[in-house]
């Protein structure tokens, strides 16, 4: 009768550990860490090359940071294949002028998802076409 009891409370003790609290990530393959390997300013078809710079996306945030910290966090929205950020802590346009190296030229940005998998993202807005790679 013991090892009926002992067996039956170590079945419930690893059936708890196995049904977590995690969240899964909800946005695919958007979800990861991001690193910017160009930008392509839409109206002069200048190409850039940023050194350091990442996106981070997760559920419904998005940070972007330099590689040494992180420069902002916003909120994202991805719906009909159109991811749409708010960087509500972003307000003047000298703050606005400083999301420029992530191909951003506004608080709240709209970018279409041109191209995503596990190891590459394409994304276009009216500014801007940026491309990553993930890590």
């Amino acid at each position: 009768m013991r090892h009926i009891k002992f067996a039956t409370l170590l079945s419930i003790l690893i059936l708890s550990m196995l049904t977590s609290c995690r969240e899964a990530p909800t946005n695919g393959d958007l979800d990861a860490q991001w690193q910017l390997t160009s930008i392509t300013i839409n109206s002069t078809g200048e190409t850039i090359e940023p050194d350091g710079k990442y996106f981070c996306i997760y559920r419904e945030l998005i940070q972007l940071s330099n590689g040494g910290g992180i420069i902002t966090t916003g909120r994202l929205v991805v719906k009909d294949n159109i991811m749409s950020i708010d960087f509500p802590m972003i307000t003047t346009p000298e703050e606005i002028g400083r999301l420029a190296p992530w191909g951003i030229d506004t608080n709240k940005p709209q970018f279409e998802i041109v191209s995503l998998n596990s190891r590459h993202m394409v994304l276009k807005s009216g500014y801007s076409t940026i491309t990553l790679r993930s890590f």
